[in-house]
C-alpha cells in the first residue's frame, strides 16, 4: 500500500518530526484482544466511541466499550464460538463492527471482514472459502443476502443480526442485544466467567492468527490474506507513532472498515484513547462533520479531491468581489503550501498574506467541517501534489 500520509492543516505542519511530543508507550499491548483493557484501563472518557443517528451523537463510554466486548465476546462463545472459528461480519461501518472483531479475537477467533456492497454469491464464496461459523450481518438487507445462499453454506450454525427485527427472528437467526445479554447472563450467573474472559484474552498469543482479508477478486476469486496479531500490532503502533493523536482528539470515521485502512485506523484510535464517531452513512459526511467537530479524520484520495472540487466551486460561484479575493487567497495558499512541503518557512510577506488569507476566506473553509480539524490523514492510494499543497 501507499502508507499514511499526514496532512497538517494551517500552520500545523512541522518538517522536524523530532520536535512532536514523544508517543505513550504502549507495553501493555502486545496483541489486539489486550486493546479493550488498554482502553478501560487508560482512558476514563465518558464517550470513547460513537455514531451519528437522526442528526444526533450517540455514544458509549470506555467502561461501556470493554463490558460489551466482554459480554458479546462471552456471548458467542454460549454460541460455541472457540479459537481460531471464523466469524464473518458483514456490515457497514459502525460501532458494532468493531465492538464484533475486538469481542472475536478476545476469544481468540478469527475475523473474515466482507463488504456489504458484495453479491450474494460474492459473499457466499468468502463465507465458504473461509470455514465461517457464525455471520455477524447489519440490518435485514444484508441478512436477506446471506439468507439466500444460506443452503449452499452448511458450516453457518447461526447468524446474528445488529438492527433489532423481530420479523427476522429465528432459532438461527439472533438478534446482536440477545447475544450480548447472553453473555451478560453468564456474568451474573456463573462465579468466574470474569477471570475466565481475561485468562482466554491472556491465551491469546502475538503469533495467532487474528483475521483473514479478502481481496478484491479482480484477477480471479478473492485470495484470503492471512494477517496475525503481530502483524496488526506492529502496524498499529508504527501508526500511533507518526501520527499525534491523543485522548483529547476527536475523529471522524465514514471508510469502510472492512478496508485494513480504516481498521488499522481506529485500532490507533483506541491506543491513543481518540474518541471515534461514525458518520451516519457516506452521503451525511459534511453534515456529521459540522456536528462533531472533529480535530482528525482518514480518508482516499478521492474524499479529498471531492473536498477540492466543493470549495473550489463555492468560491467561484460567489459575488465577483468575494470571487476575486477567493482567488487571491487560493494563490497565496498554494505559495504557502509549497513552501511548507518543500521544508522552507515562508516569507514574512507571504506569512502576512496568509495570516489574512485565513481570516477572510480559510477560516470559514474550517468552519464548514467543525472548525477544530488538526489532521487529514490520507492513504490507500497516491495522493496528487496538488492535493497536498492545496490542503
Amino acid at each position: 500500500g501507499q502508507g499514511l500520509q499526514a496532512l497538517p492543516l494551517l500552520g500545523r505542519y512541522n518538517p522536524d518530526m523530532s520536535t512532536l511530543p514523544p508517543a505513550e508507550p504502549a507495553i501493555d499491548v502486545r496483541t489486539i484482544a489486550d486493546l479493550p483493557f488498554h482502553v478501560m484501563g487508560r482512558f476514563q472518557k465518558p464517550m470513547v466511541m460513537g455514531r451519528v443517528r437522526g442528526g444526533e451523537v450517540q455514544g458509549i463510554s470506555s467502561k461501556e466499550l470493554f463490558e460489551q466486548v466482554r459480554d458479546l465476546s462471552l456471548g458467542l462463545s454460549a454460541l460455541g464460538m472457540g479459537p481460531r472459528d471464523r466469524i464473518a461480519i458483514v456490515s457497514e461501518s459502525r460501532p458494532e463492527w468493531l465492538l464484533t472483531d475486538l469481542a472475536t479475537v478476545c476469544a481468540g477467533a478469527v475475523t473474515v471482514p466482507i463488504y456489504p456492497t458484495l453479491s450474494a454469491a460474492q459473499a457466499r464464496y468468502i463465507l465458504q472459502d473461509s470455514g465461517a461459523r457464525i455471520a455477524v450481518v447489519s440490518t435485514r438487507a444484508q441478512l436477506q443476502k446471506i439468507q439466500e445462499v444460506r443452503h449452499q453454506l452448511p458450516a453457518i450454525e447461526a447468524v446474528i443480526l445488529i438492527d433489532h427485527d423481530p420479523e427476522e427472528a429465528s432459532p438461527s437467526v439472533l438478534s446482536f442485544a440477545d447475544v450480548m445479554q447472553r453473555g451478560h447472563a453468564r456474568m451474573v450467573a456463573e462465579w468466574g466467567t470474569a477471570r475466565e474472559f481475561r485468562d482466554a484474552t491472556r491465551q491469546v498469543q502475538p503469533g495467532d492468527l487474528a483475521t483473514i482479508i479478502y481481496t478484491s477478486g479482480t484477477t480471479g476469486e478473492p485470495k484470503g490474506v492471512m494477517l496475525t496479531h503481530a502483524a496488526l500490532v506492529a502496524n498499529m503502533r508504527a501508526g500511533a507513532d507518526a501520527l499525534d493523536v491523543h485522548q483529547e482528539d476527536v475523529a471522524l470515521s465514514f471508510l469502510p472498515l472492512s478496508h485494513a485502512f480504516e481498521r488499522m485506523v481506529g485500532y490507533i484510535y483506541l491506543l491513543r484513547g481518540v474518541t471515534v464517531v461514525f458518520a451516519e452513512s457516506f452521503d451525511t459526511i459534511g453534515r456529521d462533520a459540522a456536528l462533531v467537530r472533529p480535530t482528525v479524520f482518514t480518508g482516499v484520495p478521492r474524499v479529498y479531491e471531492k473536498m477540492h472540487g466543493r470549495i473550489l466551486e463555492k468560491g467561484r460561484s460567489a459575488s465577483p468581489a468575494k470571487a476575486a479575493l477567493f482567488r487571491w487567497a487560493m494563490n497565496v495558499a498554494m505559495a504557502r503550501g509549497r513552501a511548507m512541503l518543500a521544508g522552507r518557512r515562508p516569507s514574512p510577506l507571504l506569512s502576512l498574506q496568509a495570516a489574512l488569507a485565513d481570516r477572510l476566506v480559510f477560516a470559514k473553509v474550517r468552519d464548514g467541517v467543525g472548525g477544530r480539524l488538526r489532521y487529514l490523514v490520507s492513504g490507500s492510494a497516491p495522493l496528487g501534489v496538488s492535493l497536498a499543497e492545496f490542503f
